[in-house]
Formats: structure tokens, sequence, C-alpha cells
């Protein structure tokens, strides 16, 4: 109710400064400034703050409208609205500004005693008490937070479909291919000196 300012008048501001409901008039004010204190037995000489705490500020204010049925309707329209919503008021006279209160509940009357063309109204405020946030700062040591386990590290190299089905992979088929190979030129190598060999034999002129 940062807004609100103390004009010295009895009427009743929302939370932005201005009329929160226009009334006729301002009836009555009662306020309630209450606290609570320990049921239990205290020490003789240890009565401190700890066992006195301190009730929101409780305001009943009374207010007269004047007007349509219609009118009647509005105003207690926006009566509810106060009294549904998260909202905050101030109630302004002229020795006081009774502000964070906020419409907990609301009753009205209308009779022939009261004047039936006359809707009156009961407000019941009670004191919203706000403070600052707090922040604290806690520096963690980085050497004794615990380590964090990620689960093991797999190094087997993954099998393809193709080995799951014959049994072997592609690079035991290329070195089975390489060793067929070397296989290869060995035995036709051998093979030609050996043909070589005996064909060199029987050209050779036999001695007589």
């Amino acid at each position: 109710m940062s807004e609100a300012t103390h004009n010295g008048e009895w009427t009743l501001l929302d939370a932005q400064g201005g009329t929160a409901v226009a009334f006729t008039s301002f009836i009555e004010l009662d306020v309630t400034n209450s606290g609570q204190v320990t049921s239990y037995p205290v020490e003789e000489g240890g009565f401190i703050n700890y066992n006195k705490t301190q009730s929101p500020l409780e305001i009943r204010v009374t207010l007269g409208f004047q007007g349509s049925n219609s009118d009647f309707e509005r105003v207690l329209a926006q009566l509810d609205e106060y009294r549904r919503e998260a909202v905050t008021l101030a109630v302004s006279t002229p020795s006081a500004l009774y502000e964070s209160m906020t419409l907990q509940s609301f009753s009205y009357k209308r009779g022939l005693q009261n004047n039936a063309g006359m809707l009156v109204t009961e407000l019941n405020l009670t004191e919203v008490r706000q403070v600052a946030p707090q922040s604290y700062y806690v520096a963690l040591n980085p050497t004794s937070s615990a380590k964090v386990k990620t689960g093991k590290t797999q190094t087997k190299k993954c099998c393809s479909i193709l080995r799951m089905i014959f049994g072997c992979s592609f690079d035991d088929k290329e070195e089975s291919a390489t060793v067929g190979k070397k296989d290869g030129k060995s035995a036709s190598k051998s093979g030609a000196k050996t043909a070589g060999k005996a064909e060199s034999k029987e050209d050779k002129p036999s001695c007589g």
C-alpha cells in the first residue's frame, strides 16, 4: 500500500490509493489491537518477548449506501471481490491510516427501521503482516562434495548383425582373405620354384 496517502478523510482505499468503494456515509469504526500471552507458567524473572506475541490488527468498518437496487448489487459485488481476492486495502481516518488490511468477511442489512432505501454494510478487515524476503549465501567446499557415480564405461567392440549371424566380423573376413591371398601367393611361388628345378634337371644332360 505504498501509494496510499493519509488525507485525513474517512474513506476506504484500494491498493493504488484510490477509493475502494463509493459509499454515502462512514457510520462506525472499531479497532482491535491485541496480543497473546503464553498460558504456561513462567519462571520468576523469565518473562521475555518470546512469551508474548502481537496479533494482527483487526478493524470493523460500518458503511452506509443510498441508491437503487442495481447500485446495491454493484456495491455488494465489489465487496465480494475484495473478500475473495488476495488484495490489500487501507482505512483512512482523520487521526490514522491503517494500511495492509484485507477484507476477511462482510455482512449487510436493510430494514424499515434503518430506512429500506439504505444499505448498511459491516466490513471485517484483518492486518496482513509482510516482511522483506531474506537470502543466505552458503559457500560449499568442493573437496567435501560427494562423487557421483556415472556407471561403468564399456570398452567392448560392438558386434554387427552379420557377426551375430555368421559368427565373424568384416575384420575377421578381411583377415582370413588376406591370409588366404598370402598362402596362395606362397603356394604359387613354391610351385613355380619346384617346377623350375624339375625342368632344369630334365634338360641337364646326363653324364654317360
